[in-house]
């Protein structure tokens, strides 16, 4: 009866090493790709219950401040008229912090325009309302480019067709 030896079981260990090295960044990858598409799939879900309610309202909703921005808007297009099925989260939020659990959200009444964020895989807010709404500003949100790494920085937003209260064109 013939067993196999010691370097044997080293070299088929060292594969399968090699292998799962291989394997778990991809696989973690994947997860955030999949994260950023839904993210982009409830923006576009949101953003046509923003234009349905602009159709009905002449005005986007408004982001009551004294309630925060978070979700509060969002339950504004789910009630009495369901503009969209429900409250969306952002997937890339930290439990911790209620300031980011809900996509952000900003609207220029005078331009007839908003703006819809999610941290994105950074997990950090690089997002500020006067970034957008103040043509002089000299710096703007970080936009998430895929192309940089799957975790890189910057935020996944989506602007409606006007494109903002700034005149300074955004990347789609």
């Amino acid at each position: 009866m013939r067993a196999f030896t010691l370097i044997e079981l080293l070299i088929v260990v060292a594969i399968i090493a090699v292998l799962a090295l291989i394997a778990v960044p991809n696989f973690l990858e994947a997860q955030i790709r999949a994260k950023t598409a839904r993210v982009q799939s409830d923006q576009r879900a949101i953003a046509i219950g923003l234009e349905t309610y602009a159709v009905d309202n002449n005005i986007y909703p408004p982001r009551n401040a004294a309630l925060g921005s978070y979700g509060f808007w969002q339950r504004q297009l789910t009630t009495p008229v369901a503009y969209i099925s429900g409250v969306f989260s952002d997937v890339f939020c930290r439990q911790d912090s209620i300031a980011i659990r809900y996509y952000q959200y900003a609207h220029c009444a005078k331009m007839y325009s908003y703006i819809l964020v999610s941290v994105g895989p950074d997990t950090s807010d690089d997002f500020d309302d006067a970034m957008w709404m103040c043509p002089m500003a000299s710096t703007y949100p970080i936009h998430y480019d895929p192309t940089n790494g799957a975790a890189s920085q910057g935020d996944i937003w989506r602007i409606s067709k006007q494109g903002g209260c700034c005149p300074v064109p955004y990347p789609r």
